[in-house]
């Protein structure tokens, strides 16, 4: 399988705001945002410090301690679902595929602290079995 690395297609930036992670695009002089979590966020920094797939999917098996074949998994659908926000580029043959330089990059590590659940997490509804009803602040007995 060939490799590949990703970049983020012209007028696309990630940065953190309000404690989130966001990916924002500028198209037709409309602005589109789309929450990362944490991992994603640490994936395309990766990318952006010139990793390719196979070396940020062996960084973040290091780091999480996860199997290669999981991490791998979910680094495809994360690419499938951003490819709006990035284009992938053939790695030339004498790319850099060794794992002496993993931690030699200057990684943010502000987004692994940044909220997972921009919205909060989805809570299962239920339909109340009793409901009350207070007219006034005090509690009647």
């Amino acid at each position: 399988m060939r490799n590949y690395r990703v970049s983020l297609k012209d007028g696309c930036n990630m940065m953190i705001r309000n404690n989130l992670n966001i990916l924002t695009r500028t198209r037709e002089n409309t602005k589109e945002e789309c929450f990362l979590s944490p991992e994603a966020a640490l994936a395309l920094c990766c990318f952006q410090n010139q990793f390719s797939i196979q070396k940020t999917v062996r960084y973040l098996v290091s780091v999480s301690g996860g199997e290669a074949e999981v991490v791998a998994g979910k680094i495809y659908s994360l690419l499938e679902k951003l490819q709006d926000y990035i284009q992938l580029e053939s790695c030339e043959d004498d790319c850099e595929e060794s794992d002496g330089c993993l931690y030699d990059c200057d990684l943010d590590m502000r987004q692994l602290s940044c909220n997972p659940h921009p919205y909060g997490r989805v809570k299962r509804s239920f339909a109340p079995e009793k409901i009350v009803f207070n007219i006034t602040d005090y509690l009647l007995m």
